[in-house]
C-alpha cells in the first residue's frame, strides 16, 4: 500500500500533533479508578470524556496510570513514525526524518523491546496523598488523590523546585 505524507509548514507542530493516532484516554487508567470517577461525575450529570477535555489535570490525578508492555507500546509508536518519518518539512522541502533520525528511533524501538519503558510489573508506583471529596467536600465515595513515584522523585525535584523559586526571572537555569 502506497501512503503519501501530506506536507505541513514545519512551524505548525499543533497541526501535525492532531494527525498523531493516540490511544483513548481511558486505555492506560486503572479500571477501577476511572470507574469511581465516572460515577462520580454522573452523579454531577456529567460524563467522563467530558470532564476528561474539561479537567484533564484533575481526572489524571485521581486515576493511576500503566504503561503498557512493548507488544502495546512498539505499534503505536511505529505508526507515528510512518506518519511523521516521510513528511516534509515545509522550509526545506526536506524529509522530517533523516538518516540519523531513524537510527535513532531503531534505537528506540530496541529500549522499547528490552521493556524500559513498561512500568515494573511488581512495583507500586502510586502512593495515596488523601481521599478526594468531591466538590463540595463531602462525598465519601472512594476517589482518592495520588503521588506517582514514576515522576521527578523529591530529593531531585524538591531541591530544584525550591531553589528556581529563589532566582529572579533573569534567564538564570539550574
Amino acid at each position: 500500500m502506497q501512503w503519501t505524507a501530506p506536507t505541513f509548514p514545519s512551524s505548525t507542530v499543533d497541526e501535525l500533533l492532531l494527525c498523531v493516532p493516540s490511544p483513548t484516554p481511558s486505555s492506560s487508567t486503572t479500571p477501577k479508578d476511572k470507574a469511581l470517577l465516572s460515577a462520580r461525575f454522573e452523579k454531577m450529570g456529567s460524563t467522563w470524556d467530558f470532564e476528561f477535555k474539561r479537567r484533564r489535570k484533575y481526572c489524571l490525578a485521581r486515576c493511576r496510570r500503566t504503561i503498557p508492555f512493548s507488544d502495546v507500546i512498539i505499534p503505536r509508536l511505529v505508526e507515528v513514525m510512518e506518519l511523521f518519518g516521510p513528511m516534509q518539512d515545509a522550509q526545506t522541502d526536506k524529509p522530517l526524518f533523516n538518516a540519523n533520525v531513524w537510527k535513532a528511533t531503531r534505537l528506540v524501538l530496541e529500549m522499547v523491546r528490552d521493556g524500559f519503558l513498561s512500568d515494573p510489573p511488581d512495583v507500586a508506583l502510586y502512593a495515596i496523598l488523601r481521599t478526594c471529596g468531591g466538590p463540595d467536600g463531602t462525598l465519601r465515595d472512594g476517589v482518592v488523590v495520588y503521588r506517582c513515584s514514576r515522576e521527578t522523585n523529591m530529593t531531585e525535584g524538591g531541591v530544584h523546585q525550591n531553589l528556581r523559586r529563589r532566582f529572579a526571572k533573569s534567564g538564570i537555569s539550574i
